[in-house]
């Protein structure tokens, strides 16, 4: 499968409040074997920390008004209005040639615009030429507004810049509060543009401290970003199968369809529910208007160790079909039950999917590994992954699984909702696999 451009900065949205500080690698850089002279890709991201508004609202309300059933709370996330950067990533290509960087803007420009194009805010749609920047430059930006649980807005900015400068080209892509976007995008390219590179032996740190060749270049930039914000870098191009985190534990590639080689595995569950009518929602602050896909996952690993690892990976490979990802930090309160959780959002831009907006969540808990993936027509419907997620960890387990057709259930899967049911909006079951290193039989839709 051919990976976007998109989908690269995809990684660099990571908030990963880790004592390891780890940044995970998909190892899915084949299509930029394509890029004539393509020597090496690296990158750094910038993250400011997200803040959390928490509201109650009602399940229904009958016709004389009165509230029906228990008040829920959801988070909203909330960027701190003082902060310009919401996230910026850097990266740098390196060409062996001039010529062959040119040929490579051109295409990495095409197949990220390509992209932006299907957000459906479709924000980034002013063009701007960068003045003094480079032999070749595409800049483009634009702004919308972002519904807060209050009732307020708050006006955020993209800025897609990609500059050609001899054989390297730079490239930013941010999320911004209004305003500045263009000028610290512009001028973190003429930093990068200006250093030098280093004759040192390169040496890569994923916590955003890595030194010689290329990076003394991204080590140039200069930004202000408040306490508490997090700092990643990332070998992009040539990339190995794994990232190691910290100093013995690797973090794999995985693939969705082939769980069963994710190191650590002892088994995982997965289901998927579809409809073919959007569901109406209501009671849900900033859910989404219809959800027309569901998919759950529980992985169970040997030791808490490589469950810690899966879960960086399996927040990139749940991100792959989303473009322009906001990523948020933990809603799940006071952090008992998780040891830590992704929680991002943003537009479809897999065009075999229908488009709208997704959400997904990963929640670790000890060797245990807690996924959701939902699609929507509406604005994302985090609450609703998120609240997915939170029940598949607070569920008993029941007696031993039965995964026969048309009989997959007890054990794990009482964890999972019930087709047809309320928690996922009427969505019918339509898939069920259990997965473990030896075999992978998969079920049918039980109910």
């Amino acid at each position: 499968m051919r990976r976007h451009l998109a989908s690269i900065l995809i990684t660099f949205a990571l908030i990963a409040p880790l004592s390891t500080n780890a940044y995970a690698q998909s190892g899915d850089a084949t299509w930029l074997n394509n890029l004539d002279g393509l020597q090496t890709a690296i990158g750094r991201s910038w993250t400011a920390p997200i803040n959390w508004s928490t509201t109650e609202s009602v399940v229904d309300i009958n016709d004389e008004g009165t509230p029906i059933g228990e008040a829920i709370s959801s988070s909203t996330p909330m960027p701190s209005a003082s902060d310009d950067i919401v996230t910026m990533s850097a990266l740098i290509y390196e060409f062996d040639t001039p010529e062959h960087a040119a040929n490579g803007l051109k295409l990495l420009n095409a197949d990220q615009m390509q992209q932006v194009e299907r957000d459906p805010r479709a924000p980034a749609i002013n063009e701007f030429s960068p003045e003094n920047l480079g032999d070749l430059a595409y800049g483009h930006e634009g702004s919308y507004d972002v519904s807060m649980a209050d009732g307020s807005t708050l006006e955020l900015a993209v800025v897609y810049l990609m500059v050609q400068d001899g054989n390297l080209v730079y490239q930013i892509f941010g999320q911004f509060q209004s305003g500045d976007h263009v000028a610290i995008s512009t001028d973190a390219v003429a930093q990068m543009i200006a250093a030098d590179t280093s004759d040192a032996e390169a040496i890569y740190d994923m916590n955003g401290a890595s030194t010689g060749g290329l990076w003394e270049k991204l080590n140039a930039i200069t930004i202000e970003l408040p306490e508490g914000s997090s700092i990643y870098d990332l070998e992009i191009y040539p990339v190995a199968d794994d990232a190691v985190m910290g100093s013995s534990v690797i973090v794999p590639a995985i693939g969705l369809s082939d769980l069963a080689a994710v190191p650590g595995l002892s088994s995982s569950w997965y289901a998927a529910y579809e409809g073919h009518v959007l569901t109406e929602l209501a009671g849900t602050p900033g859910a989404a208007d219809g959800v027309f896909s569901i998919e759950l996952w529980i992985l169970e690993f040997d030791n808490p160790t490589d469950a810690t690892a899966a879960a960086f990976s399996m927040n990139d490979a749940l991100n792959e079909p989303l473009g322009i990802l906001t990523t948020e930090d933990s809603g799940f309160g006071d952090g008992e039950t998780t040891g830590l959780t992704f929680v991002n959002s943003g537009f479809v831009r897999d065009n075999a999917l229908p488009a709208g907006d997704a959400a997904t969540v990963v929640a670790l808990d000890g060797n245990m590994l807690y996924a959701a993936r939902v699609y929507a027509s509406g604005p994302a419907p985090t609450p609703i992954a998120k609240d997915l997620v939170a029940s598949m960890q607070t569920t008993e387990a029941g007696a031993e699984d039965t995964n026969e057709p048309n009989l997959a259930s007890g054990g794990m899967w009482e964890k999972f909702p019930e087709s047809g049911s309320d928690a996922v909006f009427g969505l019918e079951l339509t898939t069920q696999e259990i997965i473990t290193p030896e075999a992978t039989p998969a079920g049918t839709p039980r109910g």
